[in-house]
């Protein structure tokens, strides 16, 4: 059995059986005094005996919590972690995760203890390290961290400048190294490239910048620093913001996330916002925008695991500022299929104009304010996307670097191409 807290607030029991089933249910002391629920599947709700939430609508969402493919692999082997045994990965993982859950063993509270600053030595070595020993997990010493995705990544809390080890204190930052796959190695830049030209543009952006470092052959590199968009920093005290993403939301496993064949669609996207969040209005513009964004950057990992929603205080949710966005069109190996379709459309080639036609219906926006938001749109990605570049040339950054960033703009005018003409 674990206790999960809601921001370090005990919320319910967590029980797992020998068959690996799942059941929650919360405490009367959590819904008397707050209301914001686990999760949109697992509902507040008074009743004695307390209202028991089974394991086809609790697995979802604690599985989506977790590391997926090859990382949780990893992470299973190192720890010798058998097969499906969710409960130990929860033990090993589950005290500082996405958004402000923690789930931790009976008689394990979070602590908040403070460690001394990492030095660059240290950084370097633990960033390394990370390849075979995902996270740098240590239970004796609290650090209980774990985050959803294939991408090898560290959580770290990053407080006037100085830069810790996350144990049970909550993360700020997560630090994303350079891929150990030779096919991937421009990955850094491409996210920096694409984060930033996202948040020039005026779509909701997490922060995202480079750490210096060193690769494993003991050459200057850089990592990607991303503020986390569910944390709240005021006067050095880390808060955590509550959020689940459009998976969890649809009780979908995180391995359906590139399957088309699910039903999730851009429409279901859109028609969750308009019923769901506080300011449907403004969400709607912004979900349009990051779509026509992602058309434009070549980026076709935009699945339903990379679009997240915040909670409240009061339990009303709002769209999550954009995060994890790449072009994944400069990498050959990579589908150039969307992970989000119009109208089942799922390359941007088979996109005609009365599917775009249909996502302006949807928004009510007449077509042609519709068209020319689009093309106002691609004109401010390709000049912020030169400005990004100049400023990127001046980083001394190494000319691989810099020729990687130039074939996003190529896709970038060729996408705009595409766009351009379908509009007509």
């Amino acid at each position: 059995m674990f206790h999960l807290y809601l921001n370090n607030e005990l919320a319910g029991k967590l029980e797992i059986d020998k068959n690996q089933r799942m059941s929650f249910s919360y405490y009367e002391a959590y819904i008397d005094r707050y209301s914001v629920p686990v999760s949109y599947a697992m509902p507040l709700a008074t009743g004695i005996p307390p209202t028991v939430f089974h394991d086809e609508v609790v697995f979802p969402f604690i599985e989506n919590l977790m590391p997926e493919e090859s990382m949780r692999l990893k992470i299973q082997k190192r720890n010798n972690v058998p097969e499906g045994d969710l409960g130990r990965l929860i033990e090993l993982m589950a005290g500082d995760m996405a958004g402000a859950i923690s789930i931790l063993p009976i008689g394990v509270e979070p602590e908040g203890r403070n460690e001394a600053p990492l030095t660059k030595p240290k950084l370097n070595k633990i960033l390394l390290d990370t390849n075979s020993s995902p996270f740098n997990l240590d239970n004796d010493n609290g650090r209980r961290v774990g985050l959803a995705g294939a991408q090898n990544k560290l959580p770290v809390t990053i407080l006037n400048n100085l830069i810790y080890l996350t144990s049970d204190k909550s993360s700020t930052h997560i630090l994303k190294p350079e891929s150990e796959k030779i096919e991937f190695g421009q990955l850094v830049y491409n996210e920096f490239f694409c984060m930033n030209l996202c948040k020039r543009v005026g779509i909701n952006t997490a922060g995202a910048s480079l750490i210096e470092v060193l690769n494993k052959d003991g050459i200057e590199s850089d990592c990607l620093s991303v503020e986390r968009y569910d944390r709240n920093i005021q006067g050095g005290l880390v808060t955590k913001i509550h959020q689940e993403d459009f998976c969890q939301l649809n009780g979908h496993l995180s391995s359906k996330k590139y399957d088309t064949g699910i039903g999730i669609d851009f429409f279901d996207l859109i028609a969750f916002i308009k019923e769901r969040c506080i300011s449907p209005q403004l969400d709607t513009k912004q979900i349009v925008n990051l779509y026509i964004f992602n058309l434009v950057i070549g980026n076709r990992d935009a699945h339903a695991k990379n679009i997240s929603f915040l909670y409240h205080n009061d339990g009303g949710i709002a769209l999550a500022p954009a995060y994890d966005l790449v072009c994944t069109e400069v990498f050959d190996t990579l589908s150039r299929e969307i992970t989000m379709p119009v109208n089942g459309k799922a390359t941007i080639t088979e996109i005609n104009s009365g599917d775009l036609r249909s996502v302006s219906e949807e928004i009510g926006m007449p077509y042609k304010d519709f068209t020319k938001n689009v093309d106002l749109l691609m004109e401010s990605i390709k000049g912020q996307s030169q400005e990004i570049l100049h400023e990127m040339e001046d980083m001394n950054l190494y000319e691989d670097s810099i020729k990687h960033i130039k074939q996003i703009l190529a896709i970038i005018r060729d996408n705009s191409r595409i766009l351009t003409s379908i509009l007509k």
